[in-house]
């Protein structure tokens, strides 16, 4: 783009730049700087309440979903800063201010943004952290109870071969990191981040909102080659894709110590994340389970009346859930003294929640004696090993479709 921008072009950037330099601002500091969350926990729900966007008090922040009330409220209260804030630097700035310039160190913000932030998913897929393979309780599970999340985990979980093509293409967000390949990686990663807003929108995912930020983000960075694209798919004529101007520092250790943080976050991004996941990945999917992991149904000789789980389902060696017969669900963390033969359970949400119990294992029967108590659970463990989803395999020929 050309210096003298245009009154659209100078209003659409200012509002871009506010809008999102503050959804990076609050995503990246707000998880380094506690007193970012705090203040937002604080600012949110008063905001809610001051002007009535929404009828009941906001008291639930991050908890594993990206789109909570608090999530959208944030949203709209950054929107309104950035219209506020478009506003006041129309007021203020010169009539030669230097957009090309802010242009060029915001477009590197949001493709390292996008890249880091992508770099991690990918790593996680290839590791199959995020879709680990379906859990005993999911493989006894009739499909028309599961979510459409749960369904969505199912099948992108049982491929170990489809979330490595995942992370792979995801990974292709590293070519963001330098200016002669980023059109190149912005396609790639514009392709990827549709695939994952549309699962996040249609199969009802909470992170509707973030994956919504990097798609609109990387179509943003692609916006600056968009007319020579265009001309290359739909048009005869020879095109030549630019490459946007870089802007240096007059001093030379300035910009050494520029391109020392870039490769610096590079290498993070790359290697260290690499590591991080793998070890990750070492210690709560590829441990040994211990001898009371699987998924269990309550046994009808169980002489308790009064606890209404159903089935219980140990899905980490410290991660136990349970299910009510009304489909309400409990997640404890697990603590196992193998040598007392004791189990405690904690509530993960409510901490004062606990039970202990000992508990006693012949061939698939789990009977949990709470301790104090005249409270005695019988549980049966089930066998999914041999479920046909896990056992089909791949197949080169197949004379029929194996569609059960």
């Amino acid at each position: 783009m050309k210096n003298d921008w245009n009154t659209a072009q100078q209003i659409g950037f200012r509002f871009t730049f506010l809008f999102f330099g503050q959804l990076i601002f609050v995503d990246i500091f707000g998880r380094i700087l506690p007193f970012i969350s705090q203040f937002l926990h604080w600012l949110v729900p008063l905001f809610s309440k001051t002007f009535g966007i929404v009828p009941h008090d906001i008291v639930t922040f991050e908890n594993g979903s990206g789109d909570t009330t608090y999530n959208w409220v944030l949203i709209l209260l950054i929107l309104i800063f950035a219209i506020i804030g478009s506003v006041i630097w129309l007021a203020i700035s010169g009539k030669y201010f230097n957009y090309d310039r802010l242009n060029y160190w915001f477009m590197v913000a949001l493709r390292f943004y996008v890249a880091t932030a992508l770099i991690e998913y990918g790593m996680i897929k290839i590791w199959k952290m995020q879709f680990p393979y379906p859990s005993p309780y999911r493989l006894m599970q009739n499909y028309g109870e599961s979510s459409p999340m749960g369904l969505a985990w199912t099948f992108l979980g049982f491929s170990k071969g489809y979330n490595i093509f995942m992370g792979i293409a995801e990974l292709f967000a590293a070519l963001l990191f330098w200016r002669r390949t980023v059109t190149l990686g912005a396609i790639i990663t514009l392709m990827t981040t549709a695939n994952v807003m549309a699962i996040n929108y249609f199969y009802d995912v909470p992170v509707k909102i973030f994956s919504t930020t990097l798609f609109v983000t990387t179509a943003y960075i692609l916006f600056f080659n968009l007319k020579d694209l265009l001309l290359f798919f739909f048009t005869q004529n020879p095109v030549t894709l630019k490459v946007q101007k870089a802007y240096r520092f007059s001093k030379k250790y300035l910009n050494v110590a520029l391109v020392s943080v870039k490769y610096l976050i590079i290498f993070f991004s790359l290697f260290v994340t690499a590591y991080f996941t793998n070890s990750a990945y070492n210690q709560d999917f590829n441990t040994p389970k211990h001898a009371l992991f699987g998924y269990y149904e309550k046994s009808f000789s169980s002489n308790d009346s009064t606890n209404s789980w159903s089935k219980i389902n140990f899905v980490y060696n410290d991660l136990l859930r349970a299910y009510d017969s009304n489909g309400t669900t409990n997640t404890f963390s697990v603590e196992i003294d193998s040598l007392k033969r004791q189990i405690k359970l904690t509530n993960v949400v409510s901490k004062d929640s606990t039970y202990q119990f000992s508990y006693k294992m012949h061939q698939d029967t789990l009977r949990l004696s709470e301790i104090n108590k005249n409270k005695e659970l019988l549980f049966l463990r089930k066998n999914t090993s041999n479920s046909r989803l896990m056992t089909r395999g791949f197949h080169w020929i197949n004379e029929k479709p194996y569609n059960f």
